[in-house]
């Protein structure tokens, strides 16, 4: 019902609520340059202090062939000339520690972008209605904690069920219009995935979303929107399945519907829907999704002067498809 969804974007709907010595402590790095010319040191192989040791013996790894462009510290480390019988070994010594070094560098990064990953993969669904915990309470109204009714027209008919061994809230309306709401908050970029189960038993005679005078359903699913915007999954009587129009009929109120199910072909079934929410909000209104502000499950029958009955199983928000 299109005066119904209204609701639920004003007045009490939720949009209400709803280290070295110079040059700053740093050694100073030259660079083997063009020209083949390596950079000067303090000292060099060719010095009384090198003439009679193995120039194994001041090997650093930053050393490379001229025009390289590998820097060295040319303070603390002096250089093997190019043509030094030891300087291809100690260059392919080079080569492989650095092969090592950077190998060990790409699995550290691949590391972390998969620890990334599981960490998101393995965040929790945030279960909107737990129908067996609901059935384990009890609940004398049908109403369960952290929910709240909200009646539109006729009496409401709310109660927990048990239908084929699964627990569920089940609605049914005679010339009615009822729902339960729930404030949540939940980023569809984080969660995109509203899963629920639903089952309808009667649909309401002639219902057709897209007429102001039928605009029944036996049973509807509200996500609504921080910014005034609302999606509402329908289980439409007439309108055929995958129907996806505005649903708006006030100003400044937007509310597009997804007929998810259309007709009793699927009537007295259980059936999982899976809808990517963040998906749903940039085709309706051409923008990406903002907070999801809250949820509602309802059914009316009050346009048509019929009934309507239907039940509802577990409803949640997951980052991937159950």
């Amino acid at each position: 019902m299109r005066t119904n969804r209204n609701r639920f974007i004003g007045g009490t709907g939720l949009c209400d609520g709803f280290s070295g010595p110079k040059n700053g402590g740093r050694h100073v790095f030259h660079q083997f340059g063009g020209g083949g010319v390596p950079c000067r040191s303090p000292t060099t192989p060719t010095s009384p202090r090198y003439r009679d040791r193995d120039l194994s013996t001041i090997y650093t790894p930053a050393l490379a062939r001229p025009g390289a462009g590998i820097q060295h510290d040319c303070r603390s480390h002096p250089i093997i000339p190019a043509n030094h019988p030891k300087y291809d070994e100690k260059i392919t010594m080079v080569g492989r520690l650095v092969e090592r070094k950077a190998t060990t560098a790409s699995a550290l990064a691949a590391a972390a972008v998969l620890f990334a990953w599981q960490g998101r993969a393995s965040a929790p669904a945030l279960i909107v209605f737990d129908a067996a915990k609901a059935s384990a309470q009890k609940l004398v109204s049908g109403v369960p904690p952290g929910w709240e009714l909200k009646v539109n027209a006729g009496q409401p008919d709310i109660s927990v069920a048990e239908q084929d061994d699964q627990a569920s809230l089940h609605f049914r309306s005679v010339k009615s219009s009822f729902a339960l709401e729930k404030a949540i908050d939940v980023d569809p970029a984080v969660t995109p995935y509203l899963n629920w189960q639903w089952k309808v038993a009667q649909l309401p005679k002639g219902g057709d979303f897209r007429h102001n005078s039928t605009d029944d359903q036996a049973a509807q699913v509200m996500v609504a929107f921080t910014d005034r915007r609302i999606i509402t999954y329908l289980w439409d009587s007439t309108a055929p399945a995958g129907t996806m129009e505005s649903a708006s009929s006030i100003p400044l109120v937007h509310i597009f519907a997804i007929v998810c199910r259309s007709g009793g072909g699927d009537a007295n079934r259980w059936l999982q829907e899976n809808r990517n929410v963040a998906a749903d909000y940039q085709k309706a209104f051409g923008k990406p999704a903002p907070h999801v502000k809250g949820i509602r499950l309802q059914i009316n029958s009050q346009h048509t002067g019929s009934s309507a009955e239907s039940y509802f199983g577990e409803v949640a928000f997951r980052n991937a498809l159950s």
